[in-house]
């Protein structure tokens, strides 16, 4: 009986020793930060609302611009390309990665902008806490979005380079 116990203790004990629980703890704000987002709600969530308007806008125009440059611009030149019997697989590639990123960025948008409504709608006066933690997840899908556009930016960007190496290539 003592040599189950000590079977089963020694691999317990080791195990607590080599791997202490980890747990998901997030950051808690001390009560002068609770205060401060207390005392500067009404205008905080001014901000907030002022930055939804605007990210709403952006995300109109950027949506226009992605969307014209793959209808209007990419989609015709690689049509055209196969109709005269020209390969250019790298264009069709960035036309893929085009269209993925932008379904990418329209996910990630819709995801941020429904975080950044409900932070909208917490009352920080009452629950500084929650606020504060919802404000970091809204700031980390916000982030998202930016590297979404970067990542767009970084498409356009060689699709222009390519399309100058291949007309260049034509002469």
């Amino acid at each position: 009986m003592k040599s189950k116990l000590i079977i089963f203790i020694i691999p317990l004990l080791v195990v607590s020793v080599i791997a202490p629980p980890a747990f998901a703890t997030e950051p808690a704000i001390t009560k002068e930060q609770a205060s401060k987002i207390s005392e500067s709600c009404s205008a905080t969530r001014q901000s907030l609302k002022n930055l939804q308007r605007a990210d709403s806008r952006a995300r109109t125009y950027f949506g226009a611009i992605y969307e014209t440059v793959s209808s209007k611009y990419l989609k015709p030149m690689n049509l055209r390309l196969v109709n005269n019997d020209i390969s250019s697989p790298d264009l069709i590639d960035l036309q893929t990665s085009l269209a993925a990123a932008r379904l990418d960025f329209s996910d990630d948008f819709i995801a941020y902008s429904k975080t950044l409504e409900e932070l909208i709608s917490i009352d920080c006066r009452l629950e500084p806490e929650n606020f504060y933690k919802k404000l970091i997840i809204t700031r980390e899908k916000r982030a998202k979005v930016a590297a979404d556009v970067k990542t767009i930016n970084g498409f356009l960007t060689s699709i222009v380079k390519h399309a100058e190496k291949l007309k260049e290539s034509l002469k």
